[in-house]
């Protein structure tokens, strides 16, 4: 995909490591936020485990909210949207998020739940639910 539209993609971490998905394919994860000043589109992924401690850890909110200042779009996926919705991203918007509790997560973050097979509007960008 990427060089049929010009991009880049890179998997982004706090530090230098490995995932291991649910197939259990291992990827490494080479490039940290440290190293990372602007990005063009920020998608935040989902998973649970990795949703409720991105969204109690300091260093990668104040990360996002930094490089969303300069993007051209800041998506989610899924459960994601909540890490957006910690720091103040979804407020005011129309959203949509993993199923558990969509409404009440989004309102609790001061946004409203738009129902959509394919996307949604978060921030400036899209959110694929």
């Amino acid at each position: 995909m990427g060089q049929l539209w010009a991009v880049k993609t890179e998997l982004i971490a706090i530090k230098p490591d490995k995932i291991k998905t649910v197939m259990g394919v291992e990827i490494a994860l080479n490039t940290i936020i440290d190293s990372v000043e602007q990005l063009d589109t920020l998608v935040i992924p989902c998973g649970l485990k990795g949703t409720i401690e991105g969204a109690y850890n300091q260093k990668l909110l104040d990360w996002i909210k930094k490089i969303d200042e300069r993007t051209m779009f800041t998506a989610s996926v899924c459960s994601g949207g909540w890490i957006l919705g910690v720091i103040g991203l979804l407020e005011g918007k129309k959203a949509t998020t993993n199923w558990y509790r969509a409404e009440q997560m989004l309102k609790k973050y001061g946004a409203t739940f738009k129902m959509s097979a394919s996307f949604a509007m978060a921030n400036t960008g899209l959110q694929q639910g």
